[in-house]
């Protein structure tokens, strides 16, 4: 069977994603360099990796052996060597989450730089676009962006910042809707760019000054050739699990404020009453007849159908519409209790 590569994948100078679809499911394999293929097989040893993968945390990977058809058909593409990754059976974006899981998988990320940098690792890559969803819980995908640390300064800040933090802010201070501006710059907002959403005492709102503002001075410094390289300065474990800290107790404390919308109390205004029990057992009936492997609930509202659906499905898919962050955040928790393979969309 041939492998086909994945068009998206194209900027990692250490490895492609390769597609492989049959009547035995998708597979994913990644073409490795020399030195990304070293690496690889040095960090699958470590402990700490082995429990991420375990916890869910990474996605699946192990090393194909050279006899392999597949690694044998990657090795002719001109890569040294091939892995293999669990598959994620829903692929998601960035601009199509909620709030509620931007932040999400913005802490995991500190997690996993957190544990990294504890046994000489770190991650030279900080995008939401590197984590996918496995039900409702986020999983870092990019296994590529483990690097051992150098001791320097972490060079992915400004990339987490651009892409997590800044959209981040903008939501919870400004109210402003990340989405629209993820859609059309993928690479994020620069600080220099989203310093220009702040004025008047917003700029004073926490986290704008340090993470926004000031690096956005600093950058205007640099290109003007007036301040060092961030990158290439040493930094101790010890500062940049202060400042891993620091980021990670600041989004936790970062929320999604709406305006007030009738689908708040949905269950109240829009309630199916009597029919509400025949809705349920109609999905149900459905469902338990196809055990589908997909399943999208469009306008997931509270989720109550979601939760009947992913009894019998594979994935369900709650695609979330005209609700506020509360109601979001909601959905998604009954879809997790509901089955481990669901996941939430916007």
């Amino acid at each position: 069977m041939k492998i086909h590569p994945n068009e998206g994948s194209f900027k990692d100078p250490m490895g492609r994603v390769y597609h492989v679809s049959g009547e035995h499911g998708d597979k994913i394999i990644r073409g490795l360099t020399r030195d990304g293929s070293a690496t690889l097989k040095k960090l699958l040893t470590e402990r700490f990796f082995q429990s991420l993968m375990s916890k869910g945390e990474v996605i699946g990977t192990h090393l194909l052996p050279v006899e392999n058809s597949y690694a044998r058909q990657i090795v002719g593409a001109g890569w040294h060597s091939a892995i293999e990754h669990d598959p994620v059976s829903f692929v998601s974006w960035p601009y199509e989450w909620p709030f509620s899981m931007l932040k999400d998988a913005a802490l995991l990320q500190l997690s996993l730089l957190e544990e990294s940098i504890a046994h000489g690792w770190t991650l030279k890559d900080a995008t939401p676009f590197n984590v996918q969803w496995r039900g409702a819980r986020p999983t870092f995908v990019d296994v590529t962006s483990f690097v051992p640390w150098d001791g320097r300064y972490w060079r992915a800040y400004r990339q987490f910042c651009a892409t997590y933090l800044a959209p981040l802010l903008l939501t919870a201070h400004l109210g402003i809707p990340f989405q629209p501006l993820l859609r059309s710059r993928l690479e994020g907002l620069a600080a220099d760019e989203a310093a220009r959403y702040f004025r008047g005492l917003s700029r004073f709102r926490r986290g704008v000054p340090s993470h926004i503002l000031f690096p956005a001075v600093a950058e205007r410094m640099s290109v003007r050739g007036a301040a060092p390289a961030k990158s290439r300065q040493r930094q101790s474990e010890t500062m940049q699990r202060a400042l891993f800290d620091s980021l990670r107790r600041l989004i936790s404390s970062l929320s999604c404020r709406s305006e007030p919308s009738e689908w708040v109390r949905y269950r109240d205004s829009h309630s199916y009453g009597a029919d509400e029990s025949r809705k349920k057992r109609f999905v149900g009936e459905h469902a338990a007849a196809e055990h589908p492997a997909l399943v999208w609930d469009l306008g997931a509202n509270t989720g109550a159908m979601s939760r009947v659906a992913a009894q019998s499905a594979d994935t369900v898919v709650a695609v979330l519409t005209a609700t506020t962050a509360s109601s979001k955040r909601s959905t998604r928790a009954s879809l997790a209790s509901a089955s481990r393979r669901t996941s939430s969309r916007l």
